[in-house]
């Protein structure tokens, strides 16, 4: 596709009242190169003088499973600024409400799963790079991932456009301040050495009324920089409470704030989520949650 048939192809859906397709439908996608804006600020596509990603955020991805029921899902869509086109933002919604009624085989992990491939491919299609596509599922969620600094769960929940709620070190909840601080923003008291049967209440109220729980699968907070290993914490907690899991990969907030150390403001922070995950072992055999564990944490690890 060449410039002239990209600037024509704008005008696709501009200034016209479109209907929304009942079938999936990938020709609805639209690209505009960023040569458009780009000259008349004397920036070329060789060599832009900066680096970064376009971040479009897709609040209600919808379609059905083979039974027929509904899933809903966020969608993160993340590409590279340098490249030579953007898509065209009424075409990637009319794209998005072409899936409300396509039907999609498995459980809901395997149905996010396609639905997230088939998604980076024809956006990956569409502007000639690599597209990368995050979905989170709406409802009872815990997001997992890695822990390396105090920026770790801002930074994933300012990620997600959902409350979220934390676990925190009982004593980190002394007055004044964190007496009321933390509980303030979702922050739920737990004893690592000797959980209590009050801590574990709280989690699963907070997944029984579809709440979004952050759980750190390490425990705490690396020492070197590394992935640590998984406590089975949160192999027993997916099991019980029968919730999908998503694997999150934090880049950069140990540089940011380290161990020990103190801000180091505008130092850039990555968070990248993974697919949803379920527990399939036995709900009652330690070993099963620790593999579970060691899956997520691999599945981190992957992430990049």
């Amino acid at each position: 596709m060449n410039t002239q048939l990209d600037n024509s192809n704008i005008s696709k859906h501009l200034g016209k009242i479109t209907g929304y397709k009942s079938t999936y439908d990938p020709s609805l996608l639209v690209r505009e190169p960023r040569a458009n804006n780009r000259k008349h600020l004397n920036i070329s596509d060789d060599a832009p003088p900066f680096a970064g990603y376009d971040i479009w955020n897709a609040y209600e991805v919808s379609c059905l499973t083979d039974h027929g029921m509904p899933i809903a899902a966020i969608a993160k869509i993340v590409y590279p600024a340098n490249n030579k086109y953007i898509v065209e933002s009424k075409s990637i919604k009319l794209y998005m409400n072409s899936f409300n009624m396509e039907v999609f085989s498995g459980n809901i992990v395997h149905v996010l799963n396609e639905l997230q491939a088939k998604i980076a491919t024809d956006l990956s299609n569409l502007l000639e790079t690599d597209v990368r596509v995050d979905s989170i599922p709406e409802g009872p969620l815990i997001l997992a991932p890695n822990h390396a600094s105090y920026l770790d769960p801002p930074a994933v929940g300012c990620s997600v456009r959902r409350v979220t709620y934390y676990l925190a070190r009982h004593t980190l909840f002394a007055p004044p301040v964190g007496s009321w601080l933390l509980p303030s923003i979702g922050s739920i008291p737990v004893n690592q050495e000797s959980p209590g049967p009050s801590s574990l209440k709280n989690i699963f109220e907070v997944l029984k009324n579809k709440g979004t729980l952050v759980l750190f699968p390490e425990g705490g907070r690396t020492l070197d920089g590394n992935l640590s290993k998984a406590e089975p914490g949160i192999g027993l907690i997916a099991a019980r409470a029968n919730v999908p899991v998503v694997p999150v990969h934090i880049i950069g907030s140990r540089e940011a704030m380290p161990r020990n150390g103190s801000w180091h403001p505008f130092r850039p922070i990555r968070v990248i989520y993974g697919s949803p995950m379920r527990f399939s072992g036995d709900p009652k055999n330690r070993e099963d949650f620790q593999k579970f564990a060691d899956e997520v944490m691999s599945a981190i690890a992957k992430l990049h």
